[in-house]
């Protein structure tokens, strides 16, 4: 872990330990709910699968453009290029392009 998080972790558990911050929830926000918290593993687990035909398809020599976000996203069912575009760009920020 990095020192700059390890610092502001630790800045903000003492924050809320003290009772300064006034709430659990101003230190680190307000839990999830039950339906959030599906719903971000749903949107997660798409994002994985977006970016893993992405991959085989890459590997396949198909290009990576608008055509291949539509037919990836109507091969999952989860919309349009749009959304694809977007899952894969978070898969992107956490795990790489596709090799």
């Amino acid at each position: 872990m990095p020192k700059w998080l390890k610092r502001a972790f630790i800045d903000a558990f003492c924050s809320g330990d003290s009772g300064e911050a006034g709430s659990w929830d101003k230190v680190f926000g307000r839990p999830r709910t039950k339906t959030q918290f599906v719903r971000m593993w749903r949107q997660m687990d798409a994002a994985e699968n977006v970016w893993t035909l992405v991959a085989k398809a890459k590997a396949d020599g198909i290009p990576v453009n608008d055509d291949l976000f539509a037919k990836v996203g109507k091969e999952l069912g989860i919309g349009g290029k749009t959304l694809v575009k977007e899952l894969y760009r978070e898969m992107v920020d956490f795990k790489g392009a596709v090799p």
